[in-house]
């Protein structure tokens, strides 16, 4: 049993020394450590509020997601400027706004593999490369922060980072998530009536049929129909359920119209 249970964790036990071993070599090789514990991104701290535009690079410099800032609110450029969720920007930038280097890693090109943040120019490159825009009112130029997310931390709660056209590699102390799907940076929020809010409900059919339902008291939950189409009873409709349908309602994308055949 004892012999077993070796063989079944030799092998556990020899990819972690690999991994390790591998992030190991990918240290900083020069041993300077006077960046430790300082932001990754200082400009950051007091202007993340003034950033107004958001691009997100895949391998092969593929742009997937393209945010713009427009009257304090966000839009999704790939969905029609279709209103994105604020409250996931606005923690993506306090995320990068509040990272301070964790770790100095490697400044050799050969090594960035090992944590992800090679060229995002490359097609089998693993990270994510961010770019942000911030206009100055007054110069009417824009700064640009950019940076190459690449893996996390074997515990999964630090992330390996790169500024784009610097050679230095750092552990930071936060993990930064990048979404690569649209849709997940959609405002999916549509609509959120509770049941015992409800008083009447009307649905048209397809063929212009309308049916009216309405509760008779408010502490009554159930809907009677108003016009019962001839041959059908109340007890041919389920209107709770439709009740039910709009309390905390969300969509999973939106497609533009004229991609529809509508």
């Amino acid at each position: 049993m004892q012999n077993k249970t070796f063989r079944l964790l030799l092998p556990i036990t020899l990819a972690s020394i690999a991994i390790n071993l591998s992030l190991s070599i990918a240290s900083n090789i020069n041993g300077v450590t006077d960046e430790i514990g300082r932001p990754f991104f200082p400009e950051l701290t007091e202007a993340s509020e003034s950033i107004n535009h958001i691009d997100f690079y895949l391998p092969g410099n593929m742009i997937a997601i393209s945010l713009t800032k427009k009257n304090d609110s966000w839009f999704l450029n790939q969905r029609d400027n279709y209103p994105a969720d604020s409250r996931k920007v606005q923690n993506f930038l306090a995320d990068l706004a509040s990272a301070n280097i964790y770790e100095q890693k490697t400044i050799n090109h050969d090594l960035y593999t090992i944590l992800g943040v090679e060229e995002i120019s490359k097609k089998d490159a693993q990270g994510t490369l961010f770019m942000l825009n911030q206009p100055n009112q007054k110069s009417k130029k824009i700064t640009q922060y950019s940076a190459i997310v690449g893996k996390e931390s074997p515990l999964s709660v630090f992330s390996y980072v790169r500024k784009a056209g610097n050679s230095q590699a750092y552990l930071l102390d936060k993990k930064i998530s990048i979404d690569s799907e649209p849709a997940a940076w959609l405002l999916k929020d549509l609509l959120d009536i509770r049941p015992e809010e409800i008083q009447s409900i009307s649905l048209t059919h397809k063929d212009g049929e309308v049916i009216q339902a309405s509760r008779q008291d408010k502490q009554d939950m159930q809907f009677y129909i108003k016009n019962i189409p001839t041959g059908k009873t109340q007890k041919d409709f389920a209107m709770a359920p439709i009740s039910n349908a709009v309390a905390e309602l969300q969509l999973e994308d939106v497609i533009s119209k004229s991609d529809t055949n509508q």
